[in-house]
């Protein structure tokens, strides 16, 4: 008797190591089933609150992002429009356009600096709005 015990249990020793081990053993087929279901709820309740706690941030970065993209391309937009109506401004000229052009961007750089000289350009007045005063 004795030795049909010590074969049965070579036998299911030899089942068990021919199925994968042990570990997959009970986790098919025993509690370990139960274990995985709970902690695979429980990684997905994790994840899906992490995701909640960063959709606000998401949405925000993509908002600044567009008003970014948006203001910096409205501003090429506008500068790219004035530099073809200032090229269809110069045509006239002919052969002199080119010059003309180089004479109008001097003269709107010297306007620019001239009125940076005339102003006081500092935070503080800035921000109280005495700028030029």
């Amino acid at each position: 008797m004795a030795s049909t015990t010590a074969s049965k249990r070579m036998k299911t020793a030899a089942g068990i190591v021919g199925s994968g081990g042990l570990g997959v053993l009970v986790k098919d087929y025993g509690v370990g089933g139960l274990f995985y279901a709970v902690f695979e709820v429980l990684i997905g309740f994790v994840y899906d609150l992490g995701d909640t706690f960063l959709a606000p941030f998401m949405a925000l970065y993509g908002g600044v992002a567009t008003f970014v993209e948006e203001t910096i391309l409205s501003g090429l937009q506008i500068i790219d429009a004035g530099g073809a109506t200032s090229a269809e401004a110069v045509e006239g000229f002919g052969i002199l356009g080119y010059a003309v052009g180089i004479a109008a961007f001097v003269a709107g750089l010297a306007i620019v600096v001239w009125l940076l000289r005339r102003s006081e350009w500092r935070p503080w007045n800035i921000i109280t709005g005495r700028l030029g005063r």
